[in-house]
């Protein structure tokens, strides 16, 4: 193949996928299928450790063919899993800790992505400038199954207010749906996470945001499963987790061709109704932002490996949950953590250089 073939779109994935000894298999060829619920309403360009995997063979490689499930939050990413219908969700946390203090439900965390970067946002010639300033308002937010319900709640009452008499939360959806009923009224304010902010901005939308400081210590999107899949499977679930981890390097080493990855293997995820350009820059600042957040959790964990999860990371957040009554007991962290002798350094345990390499292929 020439050097135009390689820039279409198609070239380009077929140039990644060609690099470096990565081999993909047919689904076919995978052992098991692996069932996987993610808490959006659109897997975009914002979840590269979920959807290059597959796009560059990396899942195939370990055995596993993997469906990526759209699911409403986090409450129904625990519910699906404790009823089998999932064999992995990718949800808040803090869901993790309220399912088990709350309701006796214990799942075990095997990858955190992010930290919690959600913000409360409000039109920037509004008259509101802190979430107390929100008392009687209505706050728009993704849905009503979402972790940041919780959150808003705990950060409602530490500036004074009683989130169940004073705010009035809406779910309101994700992307230019949300965005309308804030420039249109049906809310005063919208909760989402720092790269569905970002997309707000990127329709020319000036916003102010505020949030609670302590939010990005904590620990946020991760990616759970249950004790009995973690002994029914163990090489799968080591087998995703590398996959993902694998993903992961890959887009923070290459941006920007983690998004025309993106672009080829999921076009309907592409930003419609605007020119490539535009486009480009949106999906580009989308995915940094995540970018951010997947530094910022490996620095909050070991800072070694990527996906980590620590026990100091997950006391933090459970304190954090007991101060602002999401929970009412604590219970020991560590079995909400997959406990497998060096399981994060076994997965981080890849040739980094050949996928570093793979990664900056694209831009030639």
């Amino acid at each position: 193949m020439n050097r135009r073939a390689f820039s279409s779109p198609l070239g380009i994935l077929a140039l990644a996928l060609l690099t470096c000894g990565v081999i993909v298999a047919p689904a076919s060829a995978a052992d098991r299928t692996i069932r996987i619920g993610v808490a959006t309403p659109v897997i975009n360009v914002t979840y590269p450790w979920l959807t290059l995997p597959k796009t560059l063979g990396y899942w195939a490689k370990e055995g596993v063919d993997v469906q990526l499930i759209s699911i409403s939050g986090s409450s129904e990413g625990v519910q699906q899993l404790a009823s089998g219908n999932l064999d992995f969700a990718e949800i808040g946390a803090s869901a993790v800790i309220s399912a088990a203090a709350n309701n006796g439900v214990n799942l075990k965390i095997v990858m955190d992505n992010t930290v919690s970067n959600w913000s409360v946002s409000v039109l920037d010639e509004s008259p509101y400038h802190s979430i107390a300033d929100l008392k009687g308002k209505r706050v728009g937010i993704v849905s009503l199954a979402s972790s940041g319900v919780a959150m808003l709640k705990s950060y409602a009452r530490t500036q004074g207010l009683e989130p169940e008499s004073d705010l009035s939360i809406i779910p309101v959806g994700v992307g230019a749906p949300a965005l309308l009923a804030l420039k249109n009224g049906n809310v005063e304010a919208l909760m989402f996470w720092a790269s569905a902010t970002a997309g707000f901005q990127e329709f020319g939308t000036k916003l102010r945001s505020f949030a609670d400081p302590a939010w990005e210590t904590l620990p946020d999107f991760s990616l759970v499963t249950t004790k009995a899949t973690i002994d029914k499977m163990p090489e799968a679930v080591e087998g995703i987790v590398r996959g993902a981890t694998m993903a992961t390097m890959y887009a923070v080493a290459n941006p920007d061709c983690a998004r025309k990855l993106q672009w080829t293997s999921y076009p309907d995820t592409i930003p419609s109704g605007v020119d490539e350009q535009t486009a480009t820059r949106r999906d580009t600042r989308l995915l940094q932002v995540t970018i951010d957040s997947f530094k910022a959790a490996r620095a909050l964990n070991d800072n070694q490996h990527w996906g980590s999860v620590t026990i100091p990371a997950m006391n933090g957040l459970q304190s954090f949950m007991l101060a602002n009554h999401q929970i009412s007991k604590s219970q020991p962290v560590a079995e909400l953590v997959i406990d497998k002798e060096n399981f994060f350094s076994r997965v981080n345990n890849f040739d980094t250089a050949a996928v570093e390499e793979q990664s900056k292929l694209c831009a030639k």
